[in-house]
This record gives C-alpha cells, sequence and structure tokens, in this order.
C-alpha cells in the first residue's frame, strides 16, 4: 500500500468493504503468537510501526552487503551455470542422435526378430517332416536284420515279436498304398517274398505242435501251450489266406482222427464196467424166480433192488442228474478195473458225454483263438465222435430193459443241451443233433419197455403169483405191489414230462389195480380181502409219502384205502358187536322223536347186550387190538383204523346208552352195565397209549 493509500481516510460509506474476511484476517492474526504478544505489550501502535519500518530497512541493508560481499561469487556461479547449460545442450544433441539410432536398431531388431521367426517356423516344419520321413522310413522298410531273423531263426517269443513287427509294417504298407503313394511300391517286392516264406515256416512249425497231440491222452494242456502262438496262426489268417486254410484243414483232420479214436477206445474200455441192472424177464408182473433161465443166467444179483428202484441216499441212481455230478470227474476205466467197480449204464453215458462235451468246451476255445472266425469246423471234428456215441447208444436201447435207466439217460440228455446253450456253443451242430435223435430213441424204448410190464400186469396169473392168502404173512404188501410202488415213486423223482410217460403210468396202473382185484378173489373171507387190498395200497400212499411226493396217484389212492378203511372197521365191529350194532341200528328212531310208544323196543335184548357188553367188551377190545396188529404191518394205517374202530364203537355204545334212557332206563342201574363215561375213559386211556402195537 502507498503512502498516499495509507494516508487517505478510510471511507466506508462510499467502498464496498467485506467484513466476513477482515473477521477472518482477525481471528488469523489473533492466533499468531507474536501479533498475539505485541498487541498485549504495544500500546502505541505508531511508534511500534515506526520501529518495524526501522528494523525492515536495516535488514535491507544488510540483505544487500552480503549481496555485494558475494557477487564475485555469484558471477562466477552464473559462468558455471552457462558452460553447464553448454555442456548440457551437447549432451541434449547427443542424446538426441542417440535416440535417432536406437530408433533404427529398434526397426533392425523387429526385422531380424521377424527373419527369426520365419527361419524357427521353418526349421521346426522341417524337423516335423524330417520326423514324419524318418518315421515313414521306420515302418515301411523292412530290415536286413529282421528278414535274416523270419526266414532262419528258430520259432520263438523272439520270432513272434518279429512276426508283429512284419505285421506292423504290412498293415502299415496296405494302408499306404490304399492311400496311393508312390513311394510304397519300391518295398511290394521285398514284401510280396517274405510273406510265403514266413506263411510257410510258421505252418510248419504250428503243424509241428499240433504233431504232439496225437502222444497226448489230455491235450487240452497241450492246446494251452500252443495257444501262446496264436499270433503266429493270425498272421497267416490276415496275410496269406491259402496257407492258413492248409493249415486249418490239417488241424481238423488230426484232431478229429485224435477224438475220434479216443472216444472209440474210451467208451469200448468203459464198456467192460457196465453192469445191466434188469434183463426181459424183469418185468412188474413176472414172478419171483421168472428173471434166471439155463440161458439168461444173471450173475449182478447185488444189484436186484435197483430193477424197480432208484435207491436211496448215496446209492440213488439220480444223484448223478445233480448239477455237481453231472460234470463231476470222469470214470477212469483202469482205476475203475483196479477197484473192482461196475457201473449202470446211464452212469458210463454221463461220463461218456461229459467228457466229450467238455472237450468240447475246450476244442471251442482253442480254435476261437487259434483260428478266429471258424469255429463252425467244431461241428466236423465232433460228427465222428457224435455218430459214435449214437452207435452206441442205439445199441445198448435195442437190448436195455431198464425203464428207470433209460428215464435217467433223457433227462441226462435234457441236460446236456442246456450245457451247450449255457456255453454259448451254438455252432456246434452236432451235438444238437445227437441230442435230438437220442432222446427219441430212448423215449420208443421206454414205450415199449412200459408195454411189457403193463402185458406182464395184464397177463399175470394170480394163482400163481402168490398163495392162496391163508396165512396172515399172505395179507401184507404184494410182491408187485411193492415193485410197482418203486417204480412209480422212480418215475416221479426223475419228473420228466411226456406224453408217453403219462399215457404209459395211467394204464400201468389200471392193469396193476385190475391184477390187484384178481389177487383179492382168491381170498374167500371178505374181511382179508379189505385187509389185503388195505397193506398193498396203504404200502404205494407209505412208498410216495416217505419220498415227499404229492402226486395225483397218491390222492386217488388215499380215497381208496379211506373206503376200503371205512368198511373193514364196519366189518370188524360186526364180528365182535354185531348184537349192539344191529339194536342201535333197528332202535335210531327213539333218538330222533319224542312222545313214540317205546314199548317196541325189545328189551330183553337190551337186556342181554348190556350183560354181554359189560362181561366181553375189554377183551374184545383186545381182541381187535390184536387183529389189527396182526393184518397191519403198517404201524401208522394200523393206529389209524384203531383210532377210528374205537371212535366208531364210542358213538355206537353212546346211541346204546341214550336209547336204554328213554324206553329201558332200569337196565341202567344193572351191574353189568357200563356208563359210556366208563368206556370213554377206557378208550381214552386206548388213545393215550402210543405203543398200541
Amino acid at each position: 500500500m502507498s503512502t498516499q493509500e495509507s494516508s487517505r481516510p478510510l471511507d466506508i460509506t462510499t467502498e464496498d468493504i467485506d467484513f466476513d474476511e477482515i473477521d477472518n484476517l482477525m481471528s488469523t492474526f489473533q492466533s499468531d503468537s507474536r501479533i498475539k504478544e505485541s498487541l498485549q505489550t504495544v500500546t502505541n501502535l505508531k511508534e511500534y510501526q515506526n520501529s518495524l519500518d526501522l528494523q525492515l530497512r536495516e535488514v535491507q541493508r544488510e540483505s544487500v552487503e552480503d549481496y555485494m560481499r558475494v557477487f564475485d561469487d555469484l558471477q562466477n556461479l552464473q559462468i558455471e551455470i552457462d558452460d553447464c547449460d553448454g555442456i548440457l545442450s551437447k549432451m541434449e544433441d547427443l542424446l538426441t542422435k542417440f535416440q535417432s539410432n536406437l530408433g533404427n536398431i529398434g526397426q533392425e531388431i523387429k526385422s531380424l526378430q521377424d527373419q527369426s521367426s520365419s527361419l524357427s517356423l521353418k526349421l521346426q516344419n522341417r524337423k516335423v517332416v524330417g520326423e514324419k520321413v524318418s518315421k515313414f522310413i521306420d515302418d515301411i522298410l523292412i530290415p536286413p536284420k529282421l528278414i535274416k531273423l523270419l526266414c532262419e531263426e528258430e520259432v520263438n517269443e523272439k520270432y513272434i515279436t518279429s512276426v508283429e513287427a512284419l505285421r506292423g509294417k504290412i498293415e502299415f504298407f496296405l494302408d499306404q498304398k490304399a492311400q496311393k503313394i508312390a513311394a510304397v511300391t519300391d518295398i511290394q517286392p521285398v514284401i510280396d517274398q517274405l510273406i510265403p516264406k514266413v506263411s510257410f515256416k510258421i505252418r510248419a512249425f504250428l503243424i509241428s505242435q499240433f504233431q504232439n497231440l496225437k502222444k497226448q491222452t489230455n491235450i487240452h494242456y497241450v492246446q494251452q501251450s500252443i495257444t501262446n502262438y496264436k499270433q503266429l496262426s493270425k498272421f497267416l489268417f490276415d496275410h496269406s489266406r491259402n496257407v492258413a486254410t492248409q493249415l486249418l484243414n490239417d488241424y481238423v483232420e488230426l484232431i478229429k482222427s485224435k477224438i475220434s479214436n479216443d472216444t472209440k477206445s474210451y467208451v469200448t474200455s468203459l464198456l467192460l464196467l457196465k453192469i445191466d441192472i434188469a434183463t426181459r424177464n424183469d418185468l412188474i408182473g413176472a414172478g419171483e424166480d421168472n428173471s434166471w433161465s439155463f440161458f439168461s443166467q444173471r450173475t449182478l444179483t447185488a444189484n436186484r433192488n435197483n430193477i424197480f428202484s432208484i435207491g436211496e441216499g448215496v446209492n440213488s441212481r439220480i444223484n448223478i442228474l445233480q448239477d455237481n455230478q453231472i460234470f463231476g470227474p470222469a470214470i477212469v476205466p483202469h482205476e475203475a478195473v483196479n477197484a473192482s467197480k461196475k457201473f449202470p449204464y446211464e452212469i458210463l453215458f454221463r461220463s461218456i458225454n461229459a467228457s466229450i462235451l467238455q472237450t468240447t468246451k475246450f476244442e471251442y476255445e482253442f480254435i476261437y483263438e487259434m483260428f478266429p472266425g471258424n469255429c463252425s469246423v467244431i461241428s466236423d471234428i465232433f460228427a465222428s465222435s457224435c455218430g459214435l456215441i449214437f452207435e452206441q447208444t442205439q445199441i445198448y436201447c435195442s437190448n436195455c430193459f431198464d425203464v428207470i435207466g433209460m428215464l435217467i439217460m433223457i433227462q441226462l440228455s435234457r441236460k446236456f443241451k442246456i450245457y451247450l446253450q449255457e456255453n454259448q456253443l451254438y455252432e456246434i451242430n452236432s451235438f444238437e443233433n445227437l441230442y435230438s435223435k437220442i432222446e427219441p430213441l430212448l423215449w420208443s424204448r421206454v414205450n415199449e419197455l412200459f408195454q411189457q410190464h403193463i402185458d406182464s400186469l395184464a397177463n399175470a396169473n394170480s394163482r400163481s403169483l402168490g398163495t392162496e392168502m391163508n396165512r396172515i404173512e399172505d395179507l401184507h404188501a404184494h410182491f408187485v405191489t411193492r415193485r410197482f410202488a418203486e417204480f412209480i415213486c422212480a418215475i416221479s423223482v426223475i419228473n420228466l414230462e411226456h406224453k408217453i410217460l403219462t399215457d404209459s403210468v395211467e394204464q400201468l396202473t389200471k392193469q396193476f389195480e385190475q391184477l390187484l382185484a384178481r389177487l383179492v378173489n382168491n381170498q374167500t373171507d371178505p374181511k382179508r380181502k379189505f385187509v389185503f387190498q388195505i397193506n398193498n395200497y396203504y404200502h404205494i400212499i407209505s412208498t410216495l409219502k416217505e419220498r415227499n411226493l404229492a402226486t395225483n396217484l397218491l390222492q386217488k389212492f388215499n380215497k381208496t384205502v379211506t373206503e376200503f378203511c371205512t368198511v373193514f372197521i364196519q366189518s370188524e365191529l360186526q364180528s365182535n358187536f354185531k348184537n349192539l350194532l344191529l339194536f342201535v341200528k333197528s332202535n335210531g328212531w327213539v333218538l330222533e322223536s319224542t312222545g313214540m310208544d317205546t314199548s317196541r323196543v325189545n328189551k330183553v335184548e337190551a337186556e342181554n347186550i348190556v350183560k354181554e357188553f359189560g362181561k366181553s367188551y375189554k377183551e374184545k377190545l383186545k381182541t381187535m387190538q390184536r387183529n389189527i396188529s396182526s393184518f397191519f404191518t403198517n404201524f401208522t394205517i394200523g393206529n389209524q383204523i384203531f383210532d377210528e374202530l374205537l371212535l366208531e364203537l364210542a358213538d355206537n355204545y353212546s346211541r346204546f346208552e341214550q336209547i336204554l334212557k328213554k324206553c329201558c332206563s332200569q337196565l341202567l342201574s344193572f351191574n353189568e352195565f357200563i356208563p359210556t363215561s366208563t368206556f370213554n375213559g377206557e378208550i381214552k386211556q386206548i388213545f393215550q397209549n402210543k405203543n398200541k402195537f
């Protein structure tokens, strides 16, 4: 602010003064410690201002003096600064030039980078091409060392590896040839010459291996070792089909002859172990002494029990139908001879077929591996063996009289067919044809033998088959019944379904019942007739029940036995309590009506019955008990009949007492009278005694 301005009076009326700003300045000054101190100490502002002006001028003077003292230094500093400016200017020019040069170098580097990338890409492409060319050469070129090894070295694992290497080169050659690569034409002559040489060498080697099969009994183990060379066979089928076909034909002829001869030898050896279960005279309706003649002597009597039966437990003939038995160990002929063992034909049949089928499975697996796509030749391989088995079965059927054995063979044939299906041996038509022919053959013979059994029953002479049945033991199950029961059980257990079997069993049952009726007629006593029939029919029932066979025949015979038992009980009661039964029957009207005249009841007869019954009923019960125990050898049917007899007698005696109460009550006081409660107590005691017989 100038002096004039400072001396000019402050006019607050003509100027626009910002008092807010003044307030702010005042606040700022007040916060300054020096101003604050000055305001507190200074009393005359004018003097204070003059003092400050003097101080300022003194400071200014001192500053000028200081400047004058360092003037030379400042001048020198200016010179140095000018020199530095010159140097820096030169450096700026130099750096500008350097920057320009660096820009040029960057362009050159970029150009070099582009050239380097192009060269790197070319190098990489050349490497890739080189690798492909190298691989192409390696894949298609057949080294002289490999050719020498394939043509001169012996066949072993190393040779198989070499053949695989050759296969890879041939396949590569064919692939490149298909793509019309011109370079492969140079290698074709080498391949065309090498394939026949290798093929004939492989064929010769494999034939030598096949020849070893002739010397072995168990060819499966030899075949397993031959499959180690399956890659050689595959090479032939892939690249030398004619040689492969020759090899296959050679193998088929060799193995067909081997298996056929082995089968023939095995069957011949097993037939020496055959045991005949039945002869032409072993019929259900034949007499017990008809199975022997001078010209048909039976040497295997130990097995006569199996003529009409399947046996039990470990000796059961149907054990071979179990899954773990059908394809169990085959019979070893020399071991069986040393052990003096003999077998029914169905066991030999199982062993022959199980052995050949297992051989078939192994053969199928071998051909599948060694000659892929040619499994159909198995039918030809086994055709001769199947023919031999069928021929032998025909011979057996023509001289067989063992129905049970033939039914077991039919069941075996069906299981063998299932085995073929389960093991997916669909291409073996020879076996399908074998079992399709064997089953009708067996059914035809079964039908013939059934007819012989049926005729034996139809033509049987009841007099010559037994006795006059005048002894207690003659009332027991007849030997024909025992045969029939075992025979029917055997058929049911084998569990075959066929119209021939159903019709034959029906006719056989019909003729058996007719024969039983003729045998009954040999007896004149009606009661003994019923006893004989009950014993025979119940023997069949018990035989079926023992084997848990709930057949229609069981239901039929149960009904028949029930009817005969009812008649027998009435007959037995008539024999011992005839007067009681007649009295109850003739006077039963008394119980059915009320208010009727009871004078018609014969009181004298009633009195006699009371006295007679009281004196003799215990003895008669014992007599009936003894009779039933002697008549019926089967404990179950004897108990059942006696229990029903007691219940029937108790019912009649109860009715008798009720009649007496209505018309003859005075008789109830007789000493001889036995109250119903007492009689029922006696019966209850008998029921509680489990050992009646």
